[in-house]
């Protein structure tokens, strides 16, 4: 059995599996396919008729959930299916006794690392450490047998180191030279994507934790105001100066606000701004952009969805409304464009002559609205309400006028205030150590 060894998810998977009586995992958190394996040993074994130990120690900590390591409902599922979930804070000891076999686990938070990259991750536990580890993190269930154990377990280990030679023999690891070509192409990727300094990154990922930016859209909210563009081929002059004089756009539903129905269409809009107005608040310094309490994105969601409910409630009763102004703005249009036309007859008509040029307008005005085809259904299915987020970046914490006005907003307190300066500080502090070491090192080598 190999002693250094890699362990994917799908590995931990198959090892939690093939468990025939006791199961002991020591785990940051849980992902689904360490729940689902762990659910199908339950399972097969009730099958087979046979009784398995399942024990499972976790740092049951939200950010430890947040650190990649695993998913809360994966963990909640396993403690409501009345598994043997017990918590351990803090704990960064990852290991897996399957039965008489473990193993020492590397575990790497998934926000770095896929769950099956395969990385030499896992190391054979030894007898007597077995039994130290069972009755360190799980004592309430081996607490009385511990002599006895400890006695076989140096019993198998002597065995074992009589065989010294066998423990050494077998391949070793591939160890490769730094050599110019590797250097050179590590330092160019982290020149692309230069890494965050630990201390700074778990800063920023505490306030990205607090904070975050939000927008919030209505798309349809300005119907009012809304035009289409006239196609130029349909407009009935070559003379470009004449051309410049019609009117090219053509304004749809310049009336619609004296509809009752449109009057209750329009609470969408100022639902949508109270909304923005108690959640999001606005950052001058970033146009466009507010931010949204992070605590309070539960209930700004679900005010959301409501409103994404009364949205679809309503914007079917607007389309014969939509529809008549619609109408009404072509007709205008028409009698516009047949005006225009004998004031300003174009070639054809003067080569008709004066008498016909009243027919002859109308039937051209008339050509040229009926050629605008504009359906209401179309415009009514693209009205949403759609929001979108973005997290606080290392940048924006590094920004003083970005911090002044989150402080002149109340979005952070002194305290935050305190801790961001020592950031601020750090960062300067950090920089200045690495070109000082940078210099430091380039003339111990001249």
């Amino acid at each position: 059995m190999e002693y250094f060894k890699t362990i994917t998810q799908s590995g931990l998977s198959e090892l939690i599996i093939s468990t025939k009586k006791i199961l002991y995992l020591s785990l940051p958190s849980i992902h689904y396919e360490i729940a689902r394996a762990i659910c199908s040993l339950a399972y097969m074994a009730d099958r087979e008729s046979r009784e398995v130990e399942i024990h499972i120690l976790v740092d049951f900590d939200s950010n430890t959930f947040r650190q990649g390591y695993g998913n809360f409902d994966t963990v909640n599922d396993l403690i409501k299916g009345e598994f043997d979930v017990k918590c351990l804070k803090d704990n960064r000891i990852s290991f897996i006794i399957s039965d008489n076999v473990g193993y020492y686990l590397f575990i790497e938070s998934r926000s770095l690392i896929p769950a099956d990259k395969e990385t030499i991750n896992a190391i054979k536990i030894d007898p007597v450490s077995i039994v130290r580890l069972k009755h360190y993190f799980f004592p309430v269930i081996n607490g009385s047998a511990v002599q006895d154990e400890l006695a076989n377990a140096i019993i198998e280990e002597s065995i074992q180191l009589k065989k010294s030679n066998e423990l050494v023999e077998g391949h070793s690891a591939i160890i490769n030279e730094i050599d110019e070509t590797l250097l050179n192409t590590v330092k160019a990727d982290l020149e692309k994507n230069p890494p965050l300094n630990p201390d700074f990154k778990r800063t920023v990922e505490f306030y990205s934790n607090k904070f975050q930016y939000a927008e919030l859209h209505y798309v349809g909210q300005n119907i009012e105001h809304f035009a289409i563009q006239i196609p130029a081929k349909l407009l009935p002059y070559k003379n470009n100066e004449l051309r410049e004089k019609l009117i090219t756009r053509l304004k749809l539903f310049e009336n619609i606000n004296k509809s009752e129905v449109f009057a209750k269409f329009k609470t969408i809009e100022e639902l949508k701004n109270q909304i923005s107005e108690k959640y999001l608040t606005p950052i001058k310094c970033r146009k466009g952009r507010s931010v949204l309490k992070k605590e309070l994105k539960g209930q700004f969601e679900s005010e959301v969805v409501d409103l994404r409910m009364k949205l679809n409630e309503l914007r079917n009763s607007i389309y014969s409304v939509m529809s008549d102004e619609i109408e009404s703005a072509k007709k205008n249009l028409c009698e516009t464009m047949r005006l225009f036309l004998l004031e300003n007859p174009n070639e054809d008509m003067v080569n008709m002559g004066i008498i016909n040029h009243e027919r002859m307008a109308k039937n051209i005005s008339k050509g040229l609205t009926n050629s605008i085809r504009v359906d209401p259904a179309k415009l009514i299915t693209k009205f949403k309400i759609d929001r979108h987020y973005a997290d606080i970046t290392f940048e924006d914490l590094s920004d003083s006028e970005l911090l002044k006005e989150f402080k002149q907003k109340e979005l952070i307190d002194v305290a935050d205030e305190t801790r961001l300066a020592d950031f601020g500080k750090g960062i300067k502090m950090t920089i200045g150590v690495e070109d000082q070491l940078f210099k430091s090192l380039k003339a111990f080598k001249e």
